[in-house]
């Protein structure tokens, strides 16, 4: 009987933990990248944050950049710059393949300041990058819209924001699907999309990025990013989880 309330409550627990998305756009690493237009003003603030799968790391593969501002895996690590400074942080360790991973930075002009986050944690922070940039357009699995560095794997659920996204902010919704009228979401791409070179800006800005010499009718493919397994993270201070003594009585009558 224990059995099947535990399985019960697992069964609760992922159902309500996973949402409907279940396709993202595969990158061929050679010349495949969706151009945004520009969306970020000149020396201001940003957030980029995305879900990505590298099949290779090594060489120069874009996740979300423009000439302006970098936000890729060089070299085999995760890096983020403005400007000529490309690196202003490097992960601290190699960038895995193989493996879908949430990665984030943010820029806060008037701090100087650039967090990069790898699943949720902050990797490295940079509290002195004083370089400022144009606002130049915005690519996804490129930075100039010249095909000379592109991603190689899967990329999914990007979002750009136009404020300083907070470690919290970051990790309380990686794995929740936006409503796309959040406060501050310039573009956001749950690429969902099946068929067609359109991807569709989920807010009201009417970003739509455009798939460049990407095949519409291949290269949205399905993933299993949101069926994969969780757990729950625990502080080892105060976190806990409560059950209602009536909530498991109702568990125990439905299983028996």
């Amino acid at each position: 009987m224990k059995k099947h309330i535990q399985l019960l409550l697992t069964g609760l627990l992922l159902s309500a933990g996973v949402f409907a998305q279940n396709n993202a756009l595969d990158f061929d690493g050679t010349n495949d990248y969706v151009s945004i237009g520009t969306i970020l003003s000149n020396n201001a603030s940003f957030t980029k944050e995305a879900w990505v799968y590298a099949d290779i790391n090594t060489g120069n593969r874009n996740i979300i950049s423009s000439d302006g501002t970098a936000f890729w895996v060089n070299g085999g690590y995760l890096k983020a710059g403005i400007n000529d400074v490309h690196n202003e942080v490097t992960s601290t360790s190699t960038f895995p393949t193989g493996e879908w991973q949430h990665v984030a930075v943010t820029f806060d002009d008037a701090a100087n300041t650039m967090n990069l986050y790898i699943n949720g944690s902050l990797d490295v922070s940079n509290t002195n990058v004083t370089s400022s940039f144009d606002g130049d357009p915005l690519y996804i699995g490129d930075h100039k819209g010249n095909g000379s560095a592109i991603f190689n794997g899967k990329i999914d659920d990007v979002r750009i924001w136009d404020d300083v996204r907070t470690q919290v902010e970051i990790k309380a919704n990686m794995h929740t699907e936006l409503a796309g009228t959040e406060s501050n979401l310039v573009a956001y791409y749950k690429f969902n999309e099946t068929s067609g070179t359109t991807a569709s800006d989920e807010t009201s800005n009417s970003n739509d990025g455009t798939l460049t010499n990407m095949d519409g009718s291949t290269d949205w493919v399905s993933t299993n990013l949101y069926a994969q397994n969780y757990a729950l993270d625990f502080d080892g201070t105060n976190d806990y989880v409560s059950i209602a003594d009536t909530w498991i009585d109702l568990v125990y009558r439905f299983v028996i």
